[in-house]
């Protein structure tokens, strides 16, 4: 015990001279590690330990479930204890490690690392689907964690029975004394950031400000600094915009170090005369807020649909992203937005902060991070693919064994998928590896991967059990397209069914837009044939370009999700195809079920959703609306040859909309502005002034006019005889009315019955 405390005093002595991270992987039996990880935390004497787990082995050490690791978003801390005994989340892991400052200490708690593999890792429930259970995942991500930690010089493994590690005892170096300087003053980058922070929002406009880093080199502290300084120079409102609040707290602590008289509330700090205030990313896209200036903070976590939005609605803008990190994919925001910048705001500048806030360079901690979590996986070179074609590639489904003894394919692959989606995080390498009844397919070109896809299979469930979750009683794990479609669409039959959904595809960029994407779906599609599988299924966030890509694969929309998300602005739409006789039932019922709702949809929950992708979704069904009644049409002719009110006309108009948007004969007299009118009035109640923004008109007055034109010619080529007869007697009648003294006017409404029927 004696020679434990003295390595542990030696340990952090190096680590605070260093003003590095020391990691310490404790391993063997549960009570021997608590037993260890007790008399490090001893001699440590840290004023702030997170303890990750269900139980800690002492009162003063609060635990914290890896499920509630948010709320270290934004703190920094002493020590990190991970006691991998009740589960090793690697989500977790990534968000709770960037929380130690330089000169802490992470202590890893893990069973025998020859058996880790073989546990039972409660972490797993997440992605162990029903009926399968802990123990019978595979552990390839766990083996591999552990060649990790066996192969790494950034890590003290202690192990009972095994000498202690001999360690170098270095004094305090000039890198870590500057280092631990610049924990307290702004670095030169900080400072570079700050002043392009204020440059942005006192310059030209439209010339936003991109900061990028890894963690822990000060991005979110030069947002706060500088919107303190500039709430100082009396700028009255900045709004800070972020995944979540608790990922905007850096922010605002150091924004209230600058103004410590300042009124702090949840999201708000005012001074009186200014306020930093913060609002969610799907709050400013529902309703654009006034503001000097716009601060979005780990901006790679937000969809790209939200960021383009944001860019063209404030003229003063800063996003800053992490390049390696645990809330989403730096590189794919920093190559995917880079295109959206060049296009809208050409003279937009990009920083990068290199040197570290929180601990010094070369720290042990993150380049075990790096390595475990594989945050630092890269994509296949450019060059590798620059002349690739879907012809010329191989298609491939991968042994997952075999991939854990391939490093550098494995990091390509998840390198690929970092690139291609926004909120890929560590968690997902856990998933690809381990998670049971799913497969990785890819496409290659000269041994690199130029496309991936992750796919599930679904389904299959009792028809008891099926019942219970059609009825709500049930929710096993998992299975999200086959229970979405039984409990919110109402498909009792859909558990029972076999389903394979495409939970992941990525094409590189160097090779997008040559039909990759589609030759690796077919060569899915055609896999699964031969597996008694009913349907192929994606679920997604909606966005045009995603619902045009899956079309273009024979997918049709089966169901729209209530609610956008925070991060993505988007809500989730489920797709279909079926490979089955009884997969084309369920597809066939889907769909109709989907044509009855949608227009309930976009009158109340989906009200916001983009009108042109509103407008796409309908267009789709293959059911067409129901026609106007003789009574609709009443209605109708008085508004769209007299002066009858909107409101008074709003049903037969909703019900008009629906038929001539889904009959290609009315649909064709009408341009896309006037089928978005139409759309975004009587469906999403949208307000007058955006609709006439569709049509480039000034104002109400004349998108009503436009309306009123729309039902003019919609009754001039209605397929009712007496309805086109009225309509050419009314447009006579109009025509007449605009001539001289004299006119025959009253006699062609005289002629005219009162009634259609």
């Amino acid at each position: 015990m004696q020679a434990l405390r003295e390595f542990a005093i030696a340990l952090i002595g190096a680590a605070r001279a260093a003003f590095h991270r020391q990691i310490v992987v404790i391993t063997g039996k549960h009570d021997w590690c608590l037993q260890q990880a007790t008399i490090f935390l001893e001699q440590l004497q840290l004023a702030t330990i997170i303890w990750l787990g269900d139980r800690s082995p002492t009162a003063a050490i609060t635990p914290l479930k890896p499920g509630r690791a948010s709320p270290i978003l934004g703190k920094e801390i002493d020590a990190l204890v991970v006691d991998a005994w009740d589960g090793f989340d690697p989500d977790a892991f990534g968000a709770t490690i960037g929380a130690v400052r330089g000169g802490g200490l992470v202590l890893l708690l893990a069973p025998p690392l020859a058996k880790w593999p073989e546990y039972a890792d409660p972490a797993t429930d997440r992605i162990t689907a029903y009926p399968y259970t802990r123990g019978e995942l595979t552990g390839l991500y766990l083996k591999r964690l552990v060649r990790v930690i066996r192969l790494s010089e950034h890590v003290v493994v202690l192990e009972p029975d095994q000498p202690l590690p001999k360690l170098a005892l270095p004094t305090l170096s000039q890198r870590g004394a500057a280092a631990r300087n610049s924990h307290t003053l702004p670095t030169p980058d900080q400072l570079r950031a700050i002043v392009a922070i204020e440059r942005c929002a006192r310059g030209h406009r439209h010339r936003p400000v991109i900061l990028t880093s890894d963690r822990g080199r000060g991005k979110s502290a030069a947002l706060g600094i500088a919107a303190a300084r500039l709430l100082h120079a009396g700028y009255t409102r900045i709004i800070v915009t972020a995944p979540s609040l608790a990922a905007a707290t850096t922010v605002f602590t150091h924004a209230r170090c600058l103004m410590p008289a300042a009124r702090a509330a949840r999201g708000h700090l005012s001074d009186g005369g200014g306020r930093l205030e913060f609002m969610a990313p799907d709050a400013l896209l529902r309703r654009s807020q006034a503001a000097e200036l716009l601060l979005v903070d780990e901006a790679a976590a937000i969809s790209t649909t939200i960021l383009s939005t944001l860019l063209k609605r404030y003229p003063r803008i800063v996003f800053a992203s992490t390049v390696h990190g645990y809330e989403g994919t730096g590189r794919g925001f920093a190559l995917r937005f880079r295109q959206v910048l060049n296009q809208h705001t050409p003279g937009w500048q990009e920083y990068w902060l290199a040197a570290p806030i929180r601990w010094a360079a070369d720290d042990p901690a993150e380049r075990f991070a790096f390595q475990a979590l594989l945050l630092n996986a890269l994509p296949a070179p450019r060059t590798a693919l620059v002349d690739t074609t879907a012809g010329r590639c191989q298609l491939e489904r991968l042994d997952r064994t075999a991939l854990l003894d391939n490093e550098p394919t494995l990091s390509e692959l998840f390198g690929l998928l970092v690139l291609a989606h926004y909120r890929t995080t560590p968690g997902d390498l856990r998933q690809l590896l381990d998670a049971p009844d799913l497969s990785v397919w890819v496409l290659r070109h000269q041994r690199h991967i130029a496309a991936a896809a992750l796919v599930i299979d679904e389904g299959g469930f009792p028809p008891v059990l099926a019942r219970a979750i059609w009825l709500g009683l049930r929710r096993p794990r998992g299975h999200l397209v086959a229970q979405s479609l039984a409990a919110h669409a109402g498909l009792a039959q859909a558990p029972m069914l076999h389903g394979r959904r495409v939970l992941r595809i990525a094409v590189h960029p160097a090779c997008q837009r040559r039909g990759l994407g589609i030759r690796l779906l077919g060569g899915i599609f055609g896999d699964a044939h031969g597996h008694g599988i009913d349907y192929l299924a994606a679920a997604f966030g909606t966005t045009n370009e995603l619902f045009r890509f899956w079309s273009r694969f024979g997918m049709r929309v089966v169901r729209l999700g209530n609610h956008r998300e925070a991060s993505s602005g988007s809500c989730s739409a489920i797709m279909l195809r079926a490979l089955s006789q009884a997969g084309e039932q369920l597809v066939n019922a889907a769909t109709a079920r989907f044509a009855e709702r949608l227009p309930a949809l976009l009158n109340e929950p989906l009200h916001d959703l983009d009108p042109t992708l509103a407008l796409t979704l309908v267009q789709q069904l293959e059911r067409p609306g129901a026609p106007p009644t003789s009574e609709d049409w009443d209605d109708l002719l008085a508004f769209g040859f007299g002066q009858r009110q909107y409101m008074d006309t709003l049903t037969a108009l909703q019900r008009l909309t629906h038929y001539a948007l889904t009959v290609p004969r009315l649909n064709a007299v009408l341009s896309h502005s006037e089928q978005l009118l139409l759309l975004a009035r009587t469906f999403q109640h949208r307000e007058w002034s955006e609709l006439a923004s569709y049509l480039a008109v000034p104002g109400r007055r004349q998108a009503v006019a436009a309306m009123r034109a729309c039902v003019r010619r919609l009754a001039l080529i209605s397929s009712e005889p007496q309805v086109r007869r009225r309509a050419r007697e009314l447009l006579n009648a109009r025509r007449a009315l605009r001539e001289p003294r004299g006119s025959s006017a009253i006699r062609h409404l005289e002629k005219m019955p009162t009634i259609i029927s």
